[in-house]
């Protein structure tokens, strides 16, 4: 049998997404809340500054409180994933790490970013552990290396342009708008998650 190859022109590209339903899908779900996780990376420490008038002593508390919390959190989540699956995790992370933009949107002073902070290194681990395995388990065997060569091109394109589009967008706009726009991004990822039970349907070859 011949070795899989990389696909070279774009209707090859296009070619993986409508062969399998359950990968474009994933793919596609996983585009809209990436663009909504990086999109607000850049506003959160100018937020904490010039809003909040927080010190270098809280963004390192903050930055803290986050790093602690994941390092903590990684082994039960994975226990929940062997238990429960790749699916309740992937809406659960992806759920709890939408409220993170707004909370930090509504503190009124820098005590409140604890609670944000808490949040997402809660949530962060699960979100790397569900994502990472669900695209595993959406990826066709056959020619597993191109498709999530593919998915990681689109997530990048996401990571590369989400956060210029806001560092851009500061200039003409409030960053707690910005906060919440990213923050609403991400609740449409997690609900699309949610409803289209991205790892739970059987996945039935296009036509």
């Amino acid at each position: 049998m011949p070795a899989p190859r990389a696909p070279r022109r774009v209707s090859e590209f296009l070619g993986m997404f409508r062969a399998s339903r359950q990968y474009a899908r994933f793919t596609f779900v996983s585009f809209i809340f990436h663009w909504g996780l990086f999109f607000p990376v850049p506003l959160y420490s100018i937020y904490w500054v010039r809003n909040l008038r927080a010190t270098e002593g809280w963004v390192g508390l903050f930055n803290m409180i986050g790093s602690a919390t994941t390092i903590l959190f990684y082994p039960v989540w994975g226990r929940i994933a062997a238990r429960r699956g790749n699916q309740p995790l992937l809406f659960a992370s992806t759920l709890g790490l939408a409220v993170y933009p707004f909370l930090t949107a509504w503190a009124p002073s820098p005590e409140w970013i604890i609670l944000p902070s808490l949040l997402g290194g809660i949530f962060v681990p699960a979100f790397g552990l569900a994502f990472f395995n669900g695209l595993l388990e959406v990826c066709p065997e056959w020619n597993r290396a191109s498709h999530i060569a593919a998915y990681n091109t689109l997530i990048n394109i996401a990571a590369f342009l989400g956060p210029l589009m806001a560092t851009s967008l500061t200039a003409v706009c409030d960053i707690r708008v910005l906060l919440f726009v990213g923050g609403g991004l991400r609740l449409v990822g997690a609900l699309l998650i949610g409803w289209r039970r991205v790892l739970n349907r059987a996945d039935v070859p296009a036509a």
